[in-house]
């Protein structure tokens, strides 16, 4: 990044690679990957562009076995906006969501200052945890924020509207700090 505290370029990512095998601590065999990528560019001096995507997938025959903290969940300040934190995947039989085998998640976000270190965003999020790749559900969130370059880190407002059923009709987010 250009900068470590409000980046008007930059490129970030994490690979995590997990597993265990049945019986060496673990009541199921499994491998998991799961990646996220963000990229910042600026678009003129006052406006920038925020794309982020999260991809996970689980290798296993057990997956009943797996833990929630294994699985995968969208929604939240991090995910699809709009949407709660984890209510989005796989539901059981009594509508619980139970978490998913793969992963998909794609935001866009604009972001254009307007005065000072004060800027204003849009975005668009899309994405949904899911079993099987023929049953995607893509879910979509939109809003808008305001953004304060503090000390700190960015410090984010949004207010995220879900494009399709959710629990609530919409979600308020606060984060603060870093982007990379």
């Amino acid at each position: 990044a250009d900068n470590r505290l409000y980046a008007t370029r930059g490129i970030g990512g994490t690979l995590e690679l997990r597993g265990a095998i049945d019986g060496f601590g673990s009541s199921a065999s499994f491998f998991r990957a799961w990646t996220t990528l963000k990229a910042i560019r600026g678009l003129s001096p006052n406006v920038r562009s925020v794309f982020r995507a999260d991809i996970g997938w689980i290798s296993t025959g057990q997956f009943r076995e797996l833990p929630p903290s294994i699985r995968f969940f969208a929604g939240g300040d991090n995910s699809v906006r709009g949407y709660d934190l984890d209510e989005l995947g796989p539901k059981d039989d009594e509508g619980n969501v139970i978490g998913g085998r793969y992963l998909a998640v794609l935001s866009l976000e604009l972001e254009r200052r307007i005065v000072g270190k004060w800027s204003a965003a849009v975005f668009l999020d899309a994405g949904n945890a899911f079993n099987r790749f023929d049953d995607i559900d893509l879910k979509l969130g939109t809003g808008i924020g305001v953004r304060w370059r503090s000390p700190v880190g960015l410090a984010r407002l949004d207010l995220g509207l879900p494009l399709d059923d959710a629990d609530d009709p919409f979600q308020i987010y606060i984060t603060v700090g870093p982007e990379f």
